[in-house]
């Protein structure tokens, strides 16, 4: 797989057990080697999210941070003649660890069925992204968009 391929080159050296933890885990980064590449590149929690996301696969990958401080980092998948585009993944990978989703980097806005499993967060109004030339999801809403809360309310769910 090319994701794991560009993780593994891109891996400085001096972060001790960052490889053997991405060996058990390669979806995700634990704190304390998020701080320690962050050290080791000179970046700050802000900058190393668009970072790892420019740079793991072809431009399809999502890395979000959640609240506990662990970083996790979503591929498109290919399954069959099916797409997980990278920001679905990303929080299948968060909801499968109960994690809660913070802030994220992707290269592009998420659009279609990325933003509406965004928009169903419970937080959404608070996430931050890092992508692009925005930092924030002002307009990227339209007015019709609903939650799925909004329809089960409504009694059509």
């Amino acid at each position: 797989m090319k994701f794991g391929q560009n993780l593994w080159r891109m891996l400085p050296s001096g972060v001790p057990q960052l490889r053997e933890q991405l060996a058990r885990r390669p979806w995700r980064l634990e704190v304390e080697h998020r701080q320690a590449l962050e050290v080791r590149l000179g970046m700050s929690t802000a900058q190393l999210l668009p970072f790892l996301s420019s740079r793991l696969g072809d431009g399809d990958v999502a890395v979000g941070l959640a609240k506990s401080g662990r970083t996790f980092l979503g591929p498109a998948l290919e399954l069959g003649d099916r797409k997980l585009e990278a920001t679905q993944t990303l929080v299948a990978q968060m909801f499968v660890a109960g994690e809660v989703l913070e802030a994220f980097s992707c290269s592009t806005p998420p659009v279609g069925a990325s933003r509406q499993l965004l928009r169903q967060l419970w937080n959404f109004q608070e996430l931050r992204w890092f992508g692009g030339n925005a930092h924030s999801f002002d307009g990227l809403l339209r007015p019709d968009d609903q939650l799925l809360v909004d329809v089960i309310g409504a009694g059509q769910g």
